[in-house]
Order: C-alpha cells, then structure tokens, then sequence
C-alpha cells in the first residue's frame, strides 16, 4: 500500500527553518504489526537529485537517515509514517523533551554565590601551562616534504 501525502512541521519549536519546509514524501507499509515502513523522497532538497528511500522502525525508534535516533524526536519521514498510519506523533518524541522532565532537571537546590571575596582562596596547587604546548600565532608552519611536482 503506497500513500502519497504532504507533510508540514508541526514541532515547529524543535526544527530549524530548512526542516519546516513541505515535503511531499511516499510511504509504503512493509508491516503493521513490527512498524516497519519504507518513506520515500522524490526530490532531495540538499543536492537538487533525485530523493532517497529510508526504512522507518516505529517500535525501535530507527531510521536509516539517523535523525531519528540522534535527535530523539520525529521528523520528515516519521511524521511522514505518522501521518498516514494515523498515530500520534508526540509518542514518538523521547521523555526527555516531556515538561515532568524538565521540571526534574530544575527542582535541585540552587544556592546564590553571594559576594566573591568572601569565598576563601583554595590551598592546592598552581597549575603552570606548558609553553611548549601553547600554539604561536600566525599560520602553521608546513611539514610537508615538497618533491618535483610542487
């Protein structure tokens, strides 16, 4: 079964402005029951070719385009996949992105520094840079060795 449908961003604060654009993609289901799907692109909008195919796995959150995995939340083709299966695409955003998270990240204890020059000076060691490490300025000398042809 192959449906061909458009596609706009709806995650519009996660994607950047090339992401947000429409693309018209193509999806074919290999298996409901494992979430396997094949999402193709007519047109590639980087290289101005002709688009690839990806295979899209909803259960194990994989695309072969990697975005999915890396950004941890949906896009194109997921949306794409989404869309026409009628899922909710939020479910495949990871919990990380979720508001209870988040509020976990902030609900340390965060104490003020207050006036530095009450914070006492500390006993260890004085780190000494290497002056053999440290890069000069200008352009790195070259340590080709030239032959006849240069």
């Amino acid at each position: 079964m192959i449906m061909i449908i458009g596609i706009h961003r709806v995650l519009q604060g996660c994607y950047t402005k090339k992401d947000q654009l429409t693309v018209s993609l193509r999806v074919r289901v290999y298996d409901r029951d494992l979430e396997l799907f094949e999402v193709e692109d007519p047109y590639n909008q980087s290289t101005h070719d002709v688009g690839d195919i990806m295979r899209v796995d909803l259960i194990n959150r994989k695309c072969q385009y990697r975005k999915f995995t890396t950004r941890r939340y949906p896009y194109s083709h997921v949306l794409a996949v989404c869309m026409a299966e009628k899922l909710n695409h939020y479910d495949y955003v990871d919990p990380v992105f979720s508001i209870p998270h988040i509020a976990k990240v902030y609900a340390a204890h965060w104490y003020p520094i207050g006036n530095e020059s009450l914070i006492p000076q500390g006993n260890g060691q004085t780190i000494i840079s290497n002056a053999n490490l440290v890069h000069s300025q200008g352009r790195p000398k070259s340590l080709r060795i030239q032959n006849e042809m240069d």
